[in-house]
């Protein structure tokens, strides 16, 4: 029977590429459902809202009024259409006086010359009001935008028109209607009212009608809102109150305003109305050329115009889908509208390809007969840059597409870290009990394809290379329960060293590279009961572990590897190589003006310098001022350890005619050393004035006057100013100058990100390709020398502090501010959700249970196996008879340790390698600096740190508080730029946490990195408005077949499946009722 189901299979497999290839239109134009000047509402953009500009009031040939579009050669408006063709603008809103008559003209010419063009045109009908609200006695122009994808639209726009009454009157005192209108008197002398707006839409709508899928309002505004002039009166500022009162009609008539980025923030204000008790609406603001001449359209169209640094156009830049429901989304999501020369995700994607997914590809393996079913067969799922939601009902395979994008992209949480046996399986559709079971996977391959770069191919049944550098973080469910559920703590802290530590200053971590090493270097001199000694004896083990962990095979491995990555980077980067650019021909050149701008642009290249050496020597005096101070700590600590040495052994010298006095003399001068470190803190204190930014200086005062002297030192400050200038004097340039100089930006702009990949041919830093080179030629010569003194030197200072005991504090304010600094940023998101952080200590005095703390004994090594471990380190520690005996004591810790890198257990075979890596036997990754600590010092304690959420710390924390807090220091603090995949986050939540801390930084964190999220309620996705919904599904009655759909939130197709998943009924919760087009229709 075996033939007979590979038949059925390859029959299924034919079958569905037969439906794929039944439709010919390309699924991804989205002019596809275009027919004749009928647009359908439900072209595919399957990629989701992606940020386009758009121009919603442009006019075109045969306008109404004040039409100079005008040729000497050629046809007018085949003229314009190549020019809205060739344009970078991607929508438009065709505009006319009281009239649609050039729409219909242009789109009738558009689609017979371009027929395949993705451009979409909304008809735009300008409607002059009779209201006054201005000092310049100007109407209010109200901009009716149409729906073109509705069916007979041009039918009902003329409807429109034909009930449309204007203040003009015919005979017999009727009103003249719009369509009556013919002549340019009559359009230049047409006003309208919004009640006879009304009016019209009832006659053709219906009064039941719901406007907004039909036509949107924008009425025109001004820098300052629709706000009426004010006259002083009795020295009092009196608005006209008649005209406000018009003025909030008008607001509350609109859907949204045509002005300028200088008025989009006053119309997100719910206290602009006259009467303060009445809140407005948020309501979006989108600019437009208003071109009415071929000049304007070349000037204006989809492009920034200054004139000596005043604004006169920018464009508009829309996040939706090409259609009517695509901008009606922006009346409830304003934040989809950015006004300006492009919006910031769009330069960050471009300038980090290699760290956003493309797409994810999955296929079967060659000779794949079909055993387990089809799957996955040419699924090529595209992302979205931001936020992608993927949903589906249960058991749909929303989790395996999550898992395979950690599979490719290499996340280290395939398996736990910590675990007291074999770790658990994190992933929840890639394990044995799924897709993995009877080898299923290993038929199957997967792609993770990048914007840049070299896609990540594995066979789905893959190991995770977690000595690699992750390329995405995924938080799988599993992963998620196993922190709420309160299982290992030290899992948790682990996750949050690795974030808390990306937002301390680089300049305070004195060249650690990790938290737990930064915190030992502060707190080493801090407190009065730490002894040099012990210092010296973790200082020791860092050294010994440090050379121990590059000495690794993995270590070469990582390190080679992100040089590859880095080289990648900067290939890619190579490719956006700016043209070199050419000066202005001196004919048309401003002389003047470029020797001027000359001597500003080397000055700033003067102050560009000089910051990069004051940040160099920042670094370097910060590094060196703290040394001086641990040192001077150390020193003040000598006298009192003096005088404890006396108390004890003075009686005994007395008694045989000792003084105590005459045998330990210590003098001991601060003065020389004091003015070091006050000359070195005064030069710290220096520097960081002449860096000071704008920023800081509002923070550390309030008084005008300080404020002005702090700017005056900034150097920070004396570039803005610089830069200022330099706009100013380009601006005032002719158009070739200005061009060079844009251009000579972008130049100076890729070399200066060049120079970051490289990195400094005699210092590197760390992470660039020069440093790295540097690193692995360290690895091959250097770090093998030093083991055996290294561990010498430990014991010896270990022998030294034999019964000493320690106190140790996690680590000090310095560290913990730096962290309160950035919570308090976000501190009116969190609301009530109180985070903080407080330094502790944890102490064991358990020698065993401390012991395995360290040591996963489910790894190969000595100490292998629950108990079989833990008699071996008994047997180790009962050869001491007396514990007071040094040498017995330190034989045994050289036993151990000896224990730790070769395994001795009896049952190995001969000539078995015993060598054994430590790291490995470290639970989750532990560093074996605590272990060597702990055994050498012979304190059971550990450095760590207490997070607290509303008073309580992590062990009282519910599960919902624990996974809340854990959400927000990814999407809140960590500033890692790699894609954030989340599986199912909301599960381990309650409703606040959702709604007052999901939602909110879902939508911060999407801004700066590419974000894929599971999710079962897809009221989640709504809410945090995500670019792209994919839902899934698996056709188990046919073999398994995977099948997606995605689109963005405005797309009919999405809305219905959103609906349909909430068993047909819409969220209750959120009021955004036209984000879901309304089943039935």
């Amino acid at each position: 029977m075996q033939w007979m189901r590979a038949l059925v299979y390859q029959l299924q497999c034919l079958y569905k590429q037969v439906l794929e290839k039944s439709n010919d239109a390309d699924p991804f134009d989205p002019m596809r459902n275009i027919k004749g000047n009928i647009v359908t509402d439900s072209a595919p953009f399957p990629v989701g809202s992606l940020w386009r500009k758009w121009d919603l009031h442009i006019h075109s040939p045969g306008t109404k009024l004040n039409d100079q579009f005008k040729l000497k050669d050629g046809d007018v408006l085949t003229e314009y259409c190549r020019k809205v063709h060739e344009s970078g603008v991607s929508a438009f809103g065709i505009t006319d006086y009281f009239s649609a008559d050039s729409y219909f003209s242009f789109i009738d010419k558009f689609r017979e010359l371009y027929t395949k063009s993705p451009k979409v045109f909304f008809p735009n009908i300008e409607l002059r009001t009779s209201d006054v609200v201005n000092v310049a006695k100007e109407e209010v122009n109200v901009h009716i935008i149409f729906n073109p994808f509705q069916p007979e639209y041009e039918k009902k726009i003329r409807t429109f028109l034909q009930h449309l009454k204007t203040n003009k009157t015919g005979n017999g005192s009727r009103n003249v209607k719009a369509s009556e209108l013919t002549t340019t008197v009559d359009y230049e002398g047409a006003t309208t009212t919004r009640n006879f707006i009304q009016e019209a839409f009832d006659e053709t709508y219906g009064q039941k009608a719901d406007l907004a899928d039909h036509v949107l309002i924008f009425t025109a505004a001004n820098n300052d809102g629709m706000r009426t002039e004010t006259e002083t009166i009795d020295g009092k500022q009196r608005g006209i109150k008649r005209k406000a009162v018009i003025t909030d009609e008008l607001d509350k008539f609109s859907d949204g305003f045509l002005g300028n980025s200088g008025n989009a923030e006053y119309f997100q204000r719910t206290d602009r109305l006259e009467n303060k008790k009445e809140a407005a609406k948020p309501k979006p603001v989108v600019s437009g050329c208003d071109a009415h001449s071929f000049v304007e359209l070349d000037k204006w169209l989809g492009k920034c115009d200054l004139e000596e640094g005043r604004v006169i156009r920018q464009p508009t830049w829309i996040k939706a889908d090409l259609t009517f429901e695509g901008l009606r989304q922006i009346i409830y999501e304003q934040s989809r509208v950015f006004i300006g020369e492009e919006p910031e995700v769009e330069g960050r994607v471009r300038g980090n390809q290699t760290k956003y997914i493309r797409s994810v590809y999955l296929t079967q393996a060659d000779g794949y007969a079909g055993r387990c079913g089809m799957w996955f067969q040419e699924e090529n799922i595209e992302l979205n840059k931001e936020l992608v939601a993927i949903i589906g009902n249960k058991g749909s395979g929303k989790s395996a597409l999550t898992d395979i994008i950690g599979l490719l992209g290499n996340s280290h949480n395939q398996k736990s870290k910590i675990a007291t046996g074999k770790p658990e399986i994190l992933f929840s559709f890639l394990n044995k009990e799924k897709f993995l079971k009877n080898q299923c996977a290993s038929n199957f391959k997967g792609e993770l394809r990048w914007h840049a770069g070299v896609p990540d191919q594995k066979i789905l049944d893959a190991t995770v290379d977690e000595s690699l550098p992750e390329k995405v973080e995924y938080l799988p469910q599993k992963y998620l329960e196993r922190i709420c559920a309160n299982i290992e703590d030290n899992e948790f802290r682990s996750t949050l060293d690795e974030v808390i530590f990306g937002y301390v200053q680089r300049a305070d971590r004195f060249d650690k590279t990790n938290l737990d090493d930064l915190i030992s270097y502060l707190a080493q001199q801090d407190e009065e009961s730490i002894r040099a000694a012990k210092s010296l004896l973790h200082e020791a083990n860092e050294k010994v572990v440090s050379i121990e962990k590059k000495l690794v095979p993995d270590y070469r491995r990582e390190v080679e590897e992100k040089i590859r990555l880095k080289q990648e980077e900067l290939k890619s980067h190579e490719t956006l190589i700016p043209p070199k650019p050419e000066p202005a021909p001196e004919n048309i050149s401003d002389t003047a003006g470029a020797a001027e701008l000359g001597t500003v642009e080397k000055s700033i290249t003067e102050l560009r310098l000089r910051i990069g050496e004051l940040g160099q020597e920042q670094t370097q005096v910060a590094s060196q001022t703290e040394e001086l101070k641990q040192t001077r700590k150390a020193i003040e600590r000598v006298p009192e350890a003096l005088k404890a040495l006396k108390t004890k052994h003075e009686a005994s010298l007395t008694a045989v005619g000792l003084d105590f006095n005459n045998i330990i003399k210590i003098t001991i001068d601060y003065d020389t050393l004091d003015q070091v470190i006050e000359t070195k803190t005064s030069r710290l204190n220096e520097i960081c004035s002449f860096l000071a930014s704008e920023e800081d200086i509002a923070s550390s005062t309030s008084d005008d006057t300080n404020k002005a002297v702090a700017r005056s030192a900034s150097l920070v400050c004396q570039l803005a100013e610089l830069n200022q200038k330099k706009l100013g004097i380009v601006e005032r340039l002719g158009r070739p100058e200005r061009e060079y100089q844009a251009n000579l930006e972008k130049r100076t702009k890729w070399e200066t990100r060049k120079r970051e990949l490289l990195g400094d041919e005699q210092n590197p830093t760390a992470h660039t390709i020069r440093g790295l080179q540097q690193e692995l030629n360290k690895i091959t010569n250097d770090y093998s020398k030093d083991m055996d003194s290294a561990r010498t030197y430990r014991a010896n200072i270990s022998r030294d502090i034999f019964k000493e005991k320690l106190n140790l504090t996690s680590f000090y304010n310095s560290v913990k501010q730096s962290i309160d600094k950035e919570i308090e940023k976000y501190r009116d998101e969190l609301g009530d959700y109180d985070i903080s952080i407080e330094a502790g200590l944890r102490f064991d005095a358990s020698f065993y249970e401390e012991f395995f703390r360290y040591i996963n004994q489910a790894v190969k090594g000595s100490f292998h196996g629950t108990e079989d471990g833990k008699t071996v380190l008994k047997k180790l520690c009962e050869r001491v008879t007396n514990w007071e005996s040094e040498e017995d004591i330190f034989s045994v810790l050289d036993s151990i340790v000896d224990f730790l890198h070769n395994d001795r257990r009896d049952e190995l075979l001969v000539g078995e390698n015993t060598a054994r890596d430590i790291f490995k036997q470290m639970k989750n990754q532990k560093d074996p600096v605590d272990l060597y600590d702990y055994v050498f010092s012979f304190d059971y304690l550990k450095t760590e740190y207490d997070l607290k959420v509303d008073e309580k710390d992590l062990s009282e924390l519910s599960p919902g508080e624990r996974g809340g807090l854990l959400l927000v220091f990814y999407l809140m603090l960590d500033r890692s730029d790699i894609p954030l995949v989340i599986d199912q986050p909301e599960d381990n939540l309650d409703n606040k946490s959702v709604y007052e801390i999901l939602v909110t930084f879902l939508k911060r964190a999407k801004k700066r990195r590419q974000i894929i999220m599971v999710t079962h309620n897809p009221n989640l996705a709504v809410v945090a408005d995500a670019e792209q919904i994919i839902h899934v599904s698996i056709d188990k009655k046919n073999g398994n077949d995977f099948d997606f759909y995605s689109g963005s939130i405005e797309n009919p197709e999405i809305n219905k499946r959103v609906v349909d998943i909430l068993e047909g009924t819409l969220p209750a919760f959120d009021n955004r009722r036209l984000k879901y087009r309304k089943q039935g229709k």
